[in-house]
């Protein structure tokens, strides 16, 4: 807070320059072609698009797209040192635990055309207000997220599809979906912890947490009776309780993989054109306008952010 209120007395204070021009908006070209598998390798298909190298506010990521005819193919590429899944409660000892929330991902901000002008002008920043994501302002427009994480899409190729619209001061809404969808909190209503574990620890359980019948239901007083800080000081026990994304909420197939020759992600998302769903962005027809972030073992607004993208559908030949 003082670092946030020091940085605006200073800008107050300095001499008023003339307003940034607009970002230059990069054009990519999704071409039609077909045999591509989510599956974050890259198959030869994808030697029939064009790579994009995309400048962040840190770093860049290569971008290419393509299409099928029905469905949106999105690659993306950055580079990484290492694979951060870092969203763990890790046991401090005498019952507490401290909770970390940061891990590798990568997300895309759809404009409707209703707000091509002002995305076009500040891209994903007209969303970004500390660190919450609002767009305020009058308006019925709607901007369509999705986000991959590394640890939170890990067990099922999805991303979590969300969306935020015009004049709502709420933050990023997941879209709809059934009851027994999507990931669970791993948190305790009755102590400041997590609420399961691993029944059966085997090495890599801590890590990665699916939710199912493997998990054993943890309360304070199994913990006072059970729980040994001699073994146990320094045990990292995941935020998430993986579920799969269903309805509108699992409309985005995304598959990432961490490879050492570089090293780098590499990631492949993709989508119908056409979901059906009012919260979704209509994609294959016209010219759309996107933006991107990459999140290096990062949470919240912690992310390196692109200028617009224009993406055009090339007819099949």
């Amino acid at each position: 807070m003082r670092r946030t209120l020091c940085v605006a007395v200073l800008a107050a204070c300095a001499p008023k320059s003339p307003p940034a021009p607009p970002p230059v908006l990069l054009r990519l070209e999704a071409p039609a072609t077909d045999g591509i598998v989510v599956d974050g390798s890259i198959d030869p298909a994808w030697t029939h698009a064009t790579e994009l190298t995309v400048p962040l506010s840190e770093g860049d990521v290569k971008l290419k797209a393509a299409h099928d005819g029905k469905r949106l193919y999105l690659l993306a590429i950055w580079t990484d040192d290492a694979p951060s899944l870092n969203r763990y409660w890790r046991y401090e000892g005498d019952l507490k635990w401290k909770k970390n929330e940061r891990e590798d991902g990568f997300a895309v901000m759809w404009s409707p055309g209703a707000l091509s002008e002002p995305f076009r002008a500040q891209a994903c920043a007209i969303a970004c207000h500390g660190n919450r994501h609002v767009y305020p302002g009058e308006g019925s427009g709607v901007l369509d997220f999705w986000y991959w994480g590394a640890e939170q899409c890990a067990v099922f190729p999805q991303a979590r599809d969300l969306w935020l619209r015009q004049g709502d001061p709420h933050r990023l809404r997941g879209d709809r979906q059934p009851d027994d969808s999507d990931n669970l909190p791993n948190l305790s209503s009755k102590y400041e912890g997590p609420c399961a574990f691993p029944q059966f620890r085997r090495p890599g359980d801590d890590r990665i947490l699916p939710y199912g019948k493997t998990l054993k239901e943890v309360t304070p007083d199994w913990i006072t009776k059970y729980w040994k800080d001699e073994i146990n000081v320094g045990r990292e026990v995941p935020l998430d309780l993986l579920r799969a994304r269903k309805g509108s909420r699992g409309d985005v197939a995304a598959a990432g993989k961490h490879h050492a020759l570089g090293p780098k992600w590499v990631l492949e998302m993709a989508r119908d054109f056409a979901t059906g769903n009012t919260d979704d962005q209509p994609l294959g027809v016209g010219p759309v306008r996107f933006a991107v972030a990459v999140f290096r073992d990062a949470a919240g607004a912690d992310h390196a952010v692109s200028g617009p993208i224009e993406l055009r559908f090339l007819p099949a030949p």
